[in-house]
């Protein structure tokens, strides 16, 4: 891009070759200007031209794959612009539409309608509707058990004694779902569900190479370093001449403690450890304090901390002894085996349902893809595998921290090893898609092991903030400071990973308010949640009317101040749900167009609701869930009194 001065680290990740490259991108760093720019560099090199059809994009939504190809292809206008001779240039603008610039789903799809014949698949398959799935799943659900209950395997009663209840089987089939969706996730997901019994089974001879084990340790040994880490600094502050000096004992004692835990290596040691502490030091009474409240309160803090780390570890990882635990283990073994055994029966019937349809849903196209680039018994690369191997001169995948071990298989199989070839930028703090079991610490694991000197292996950070102004990332930092850690989004916040300004924003009017507000809104106890939902939109519309008034900002496209409009303002919410709507209704009775995607599908909305409630009723009307939604709906017509009554 002509006229654009990058930084450093940005001319790195757009000239760099030959080799594997990660590239750690903080939000508004311009990930996406210079994976466009590394792009046109790549196609436009003077000694080593790529056709743009050679290099494979992937992206994880279809708005952001459509948007990375208007961007290229506006850049190759440009360039060619400047050189409308150039037949290479020309030859990239009619390439650029088969162009595989994409989201994993849809090059899985491209590989299994090309190859479906090497895995017995029907050509004609369809991608089924998300409703039409999910009434499928709930039948095949139901198949399933009806028949484990129709038979007379004691162990899948003792195991429905277990974990149902006894009204509902609800639980049971949640977690035959979630099992169900977890194993989906990995490259092979049969064996990934027969490997979760292992733990189970070395309960007894090999208790410290359980998985759970190892974590619970981890977890241990890092949230006490923690805490002995403030605690030194509450130490610190009791040392200062207005620091609250009567608590060093307290705190040295502290300090011991802490210490003494961190030493013990293994389940038997901490577990005592944990069990022999009963109390904790007391404080000396602060008669006569005239220093620091504030570094008071922080002692008070950090050592009301330290107990509930403590607490926390006793009650939740170490309550039972090593034979305790290992008896519960062994005892729990069969009753994993049985949900084992349910989820992989509802996978093959869920399967064979759908084989039965000829439709697949998305998991099934990148299981697919992944029985066609590698072989089930030598996990090595098909000859198929290597022709896309042999044709893309590199990978590069965006969002990389929202991929999971299944997407990681197919695209590391068409990868070269010889000449590392894959680029993958992303930041793991935005990991935010865990719920679709994405696994943010492949992001980690490469973060951790590449190297920032040059090398085969090399990952590169990009820390400027091109998006915000200084006053906005200084609150975001002064936060993530403070709550940050590896546990808590999986990368320690601190001075290497904390966001910097990159742009320099035009200084606002005399008098124009920069400070970041946060806006809390009073509610009465008791007041309903469509109540205080109104009352939060409001507050909201409130603050947006004044924006919208007198508030300048920044234009993307000419760099000055100018008037906002509403078109300038998002309201992003924890989870949309029903809330998004209301907001927007109560947005629109205040005059502001405002416009909410819904997520809750066809299945969701209150007048399908209600016909499959009329459905239930008409099939058996003693369900009274379902009656009295009919009997209050619009042609049921009863008021809430007349139902009452």
């Amino acid at each position: 891009m002509t006229g654009v001065e990058w930084t450093k680290e940005q001319q790195q990740v757009i000239t760099l070759r030959d080799r594997n490259i990660l590239v750690s991108a903080a939000a508004g760093s311009g990930k996406t200007a210079v994976l466009v720019e590394r792009i046109i560099k790549r196609i436009t090199d003077e000694k080593n031209p790529v056709d743009v059809d050679r290099l494979l994009v992937v992206t994880f939504t279809n708005a952001a794959a459509a948007e990375m190809r208007e961007r290229i292809g506006d850049a190759i206008e440009k360039e060619l612009e400047t050189e409308p001779e150039n037949l290479h240039l020309q030859r990239q603008q009619s390439l650029i539409h088969n162009a595989k610039i994409t989201t994993i789903d849809s090059f899985c799809l491209y590989i299994v309608r090309n190859y479906f014949h090497q895995i017995d698949l029907e050509p004609g398959f369809r991608i089924a509707d998300e409703g039409e799935l999910e009434l499928l799943r709930e039948d095949v659900m139901n198949a399933v058990l009806e028949a484990f209950y129709n038979g007379e395997d004691q162990s899948f009663f003792q195991f429905m004694e277990s974990y149902a209840t006894a009204k509902s089987d609800k639980n049971v089939r949640n977690m035959i779902a979630d099992l169900f969706q977890a194993a989906e996730s990995n490259p092979w997901a049969t064996e990934w569900l027969e490997r979760l019994e292992e733990d189970y089974e070395k309960a007894e001879q090999n208790f410290d190479e359980i998985e759970w084990v190892r974590c619970a340790l981890a977890y241990y040994h890092s949230n006490l370093s923690g805490v002995f880490v403030e605690l030194q600094k509450a130490w610190e502050l009791t040392q200062d001449t207005d620091g609250p000096n009567m608590y060093a004992a307290a705190v040295e004692s502290d300090l011991e403690l802490v210490s003494r835990l961190l030493e013990q290596e293994n389940y038997e040691e901490i577990e005592r450890a944990l069990s022999e502490v009963k109390s904790y030091a007391k404080l000396k009474a602060a008669r006569n304090y005239e220093g620091s409240i504030e570094k008071q309160n922080r002692v008070k803090t950090v050592r009301e901390e330290m107990k509930m780390a403590i607490e926390e570890c006793k009650e939740k990882l170490f309550f039972q002894t090593r034979e305790e635990l290992q008896e519960s283990l062994c005892r729990q073994l069969p009753l994993i085996q049985m949900l084992i055994q349910l989820t992989k029966s509802y996978g093959e019937a869920y399967a064979g349902e759908k084989r039965k349809k000829n439709i697949v849903d998305f998991s099934d196209i990148e299981h697919f893809a992944l029985e066609i680039l590698v072989d089930r018994e030598t996990k090595q690369p098909t000859a198929i595998a290597k022709e896309f191997c042999d044709f893309y001169e590199e990978i590069m995948i965006d969002e990389y921290q929202d991929s999971n071990y299944l997407q990681e298989a197919i695209l590391t199989s068409i990868a070269k090893e010889q000449a590392p070839n894959m680029f993958m930028v992303g930041d793991v703090k935005q990991s935010i898609y865990r719920f679709r079991l994405a696994r943010p610490e492949l992001f980690m694991e490469k973060y951790e092991t590449y190297s920032k000197e040059d090398s085969k292996y090399q990952k590169i950070e990009l820390h400027k903030n091109f998006r915000s102004r200084t006053i906005v990332l200084e609150t975001v930092n002064d936060i993530f400071y403070k709550i940050m850690g590896k546990d808590l989004g999986r990368v320690e916040y601190n001075q290497d990973t904390a966001l910097y300004p990159g742009a320099d924003y035009t200084s606002l009017p005399e008098g124009e308010n920069s400070r970041t507000e946060m806006i809390l809104v009073e509610t009465e106890n008791g007041e309903e949640k469509i109540e205080r939902n109104s009352l939060e939109a409001r507050a909201i519309g409130e603050k947006i009317q004044i924006l919208y008034n007198r508030y300048p900002i920044t234009d993307k496209k000419t760099g000055i101040l100018r008037k906002a409009n509403y078109s300038d303002i998002v309201i992003l919410l924890r989870s949309p749900g029903n809330d998004a709507e209301a907001m927007a209704a109560e947005l629109g009775r205040m005059g502001i167009p405002a416009h909410a995607v819904s997520k809750t599908g066809y299945f969701s909305t209150q007048e399908i609701q209600i016909l499959l409630s009329y459905l239930a009723v008409l099939d058996n009307p003693r369900q009274d869930i379902p009656l009295a939604a009919v009997l209050s709906s619009w042609f049921g017509g009863l008021t809430q009194e007349e139902l009452a009554e």
